[in-house]
């Protein structure tokens, strides 16, 4: 079974390095993109998909809003967050949003590879480099 991907995130220079290095796994294929959160929910409509890689921070419309949304619609497609934030706010509502995992975009990327197979497999992924909630008190 070959995952089918949207990558969705704003930044075109990512989106290149990321979709090349995906494209060499054997059992992965990017079949989208999109720079922004409208872009986002126009490609995950108009394709089959097994997995969206959703940038947290996008213009128009933020990643936490576009899965939201999604998600409504079609509750097919895993989504991943992927983010420089590694801020538990953002984790929190990413996951709130139903995202099953949250990768940072500076982990190596064999991890990256780890999470996309194990969120399309059901299960939750979540990065070791993130920040756990501060307590005020």
């Amino acid at each position: 079974m070959t995952i089918r991907i949207l990558l969705a995130d704003d930044s075109q220079q990512y989106r290149s390095v990321i979709r090349t290095m995906l494209d060499r796994e054997p059992d992965m294929m990017v079949v989208a993109e999109a720079s922004d959160g409208p872009a986002a929910l126009q490609q995950a409509r108009a394709q089959t998909l097994d997995l969206v890689l959703m940038d947290v921070d996008m213009p128009q419309m933020d990643g936490i809003e576009v899965t939201r949304r999604l998600l409504a619609e079609q509750p097919a497609p895993r989504v991943l967050a992927l983010s420089l934030h590694p801020d538990a706010q953002f984790v929190q509502a990413m996951v709130e949003a139903g995202a099953m995992g949250y990768v940072l975009k500076d982990d190596p990327f064999p991890d990256l590879l780890s999470a996309i197979r194990e969120v399309v497999a059901g299960r939750t992924y979540f990065s070791s480099g993130l920040r756990q909630q501060q307590d005020p008190c």
